[in-house]
């Protein structure tokens, strides 16, 4: 053929298994076709180079034997499995059909960011939040890509972690959950007692608590007991004062059937005054079973049991001496135990107690106390039930004496956790939200209600964590479970 010719060639395709043979004047092009699928609960989009698939759309291409196909993911957080595998980008060769699955994860639209405190000041946030002051809001919920700035008080504070800077912080762009640390350096203070120490008194005390110190909260019903505690490493000290004679202390009768508090210590002469907070009618019943004679008991003054709304008092008598203890029950809903113990059911008791203050307190958290901020000194129980809080409350829990149990009652509906290396937030599926300050330090019981007499084996945080909730602690940062029920 001569160069002037122009050669004429016959071009047509022809299927061949997974590939689409293009035959041009005698010679033959393979091409296969490329899939791509999109899963996950978030949205994203891929796009291939060479051009071919834009998926958003079109999610399928042919590609020449051979062809080196790079796949970007958008954003380019997504994750690719299958025939290629990759975070953000993968690349395939086209020697066969080739199916590749992209996975989009949706973005939360909240991250929570979290204070560490060293040393004593308090932190605040703008946007407001975070006021992280003792016993206050040291964890707060921010949107995504929100920037948050956290200032110290004193402003001789220094801050690291999420954020660093002495006074102020800017957290920038909030895209996960974030710890930061707030460092205070201040002189060493040993705690002391206070002119309240050692005195009888008539109601819970106040004032007069620590001569140097922090005070924790005052536990009790008479006697009381605190702790003063020291800064930046300083000691600490135990004080309390006892009742005078007179004193009324006072126990409700809750619609769930119980006692709130179930045990007290009260001392001789002290009145104690139970309130009959149901609907239903309930008794206070001495146990037969008793080693001490005598008790308090209302079937002489209600044969019927105390109506809604009335309430029946007893003193303790003056000679009474420490270790005196009384059970008692209602005998509508509850019964005698053997002498040594709480009955069943709706059951109590009283516990003859001295100037020490030791107290093992069992405490109902509920909507009438949204403020539990520890028992103090003694071995205390905490029980989250999900009959005794309406939605509207924001409890904080902090008790870092003794070996404390966390008990959340069978039937409780947690929509979300919040687990940080030392610190808990439950958000209940009503809307409460109950956070625990030094959760590390308790044990916890899954299905336990001590006020219903149902206890458990406890387990520690680490494996509350983990087993009920289904996350991890970790030594940074915030941790987040999602719905979980308790059976």
């Amino acid at each position: 053929m001569s160069a002037s010719t122009t050669a004429m060639f016959t071009s047509y395709y022809r299927s061949d298994g997974d590939g689409v043979r293009l035959v041009r004047g005698g010679q033959a092009f393979v091409s296969f076709d490329l899939n791509v699928t999109k899963s996950g609960t978030g949205s994203g989009t891929v796009t291939s180079n060479p051009a071919g698939i834009d998926c958003g759309t079109t999610c399928a291409a042919s590609f020449n034997i051979g062809t080196s196909v790079t796949l970007t993911a958008n954003p380019a957080t997504g994750i690719f499995s299958g025939d290629c595998t990759g975070t953000g980008t993968c690349t395939v060769s086209m020697a066969a059909a080739k199916n590749v699955t992209a996975t989009f994860v949706a973005v939360p639209t909240t991250f929570a960011l979290s204070v560490s405190k060293v040393g004593t000041g308090t932190v605040t946030s703008n946007p407001s939040g975070i006021n992280c002051g003792t016993g206050s809001s040291c964890m707060a919920s921010f949107a995504s890509g929100a920037t948050v700035t956290l200032t110290a008080n004193p402003a001789s504070g220094t801050f690291s972690g999420g954020c660093t800077g002495t006074g102020t912080c800017t957290v920038v762009n909030l895209t996960a959950n974030t710890n930061v640390i707030a460092s205070f350096s201040d002189q060493t203070t040993n705690g002391s007692c206070g002119s309240a120490n050692g005195q009888s008194l008539t109601s819970t005390p106040t004032s007069g608590l620590c001569g140097t110190g922090t005070p924790s909260s005052v536990s009790g019903s008479g006697p009381w007991s605190w702790t003063c505690n020291g800064t930046n490493g300083g000691s600490s000290a135990s004080c309390s004062a006892q009742a005078s004679s007179g004193t009324t202390v006072v126990v409700t009768m809750t619609n769930q059937d119980q006692f709130s508090p179930q045990s007290i210590n009260v001392m001789p002469g002290t009145v104690v005054k139970w309130m009959n907070g149901d609907a239903d009618p309930h008794t206070v019943t001495v146990d037969s079973t008793n080693t001490t004679s005598g008790g308090p008991s209302s079937d002489t003054s209600f044969p019927s049991g105390l109506p809604s709304g009335q309430s029946y008092s007893w003193t303790v008598p003056a000679n009474s001496v420490t270790g005196t203890t009384w059970f008692y029950h209602c005998r509508f809903h509850g019964a005698s135990g053997n002498g040594q113990s709480l009955g069943t059911g709706m059951a109590g008791s009283l516990i003859v107690g001295n100037s020490t203050g030791v107290n093992d307190d069992v405490l109902l958290i509920q909507h009438s106390n949204p403020s539990v901020v520890g028992a103090g000194i003694g071995n205390d129980t905490y029980i989250l039930s999900p009959f005794l809080l309406t939605g509207t409350e924001n409890i904080t829990l902090s008790d870092v004496q003794g070996i404390n149990l966390l008990q959340l009652a069978s039937g409780l509906s947690i929509a979300k956790s919040e687990v940080a290396a030392t610190s808990l937030r439950l958000t209940l599926s009503n809307g409460a939200k109950v956070t625990v300050l030094g959760a590390n330090a308790f044990n916890y019981d899954v299905g336990g209600n001590a006020a219903a007499g149902i206890n458990h084996t406890p387990v520690t945080f680490t494996d509350f964590a983990q087993g009920t909730l289904g996350v991890m602690v970790q030594s940074t940062g915030i941790a987040t479970g999602g719905s979980v029920t308790i059976p």
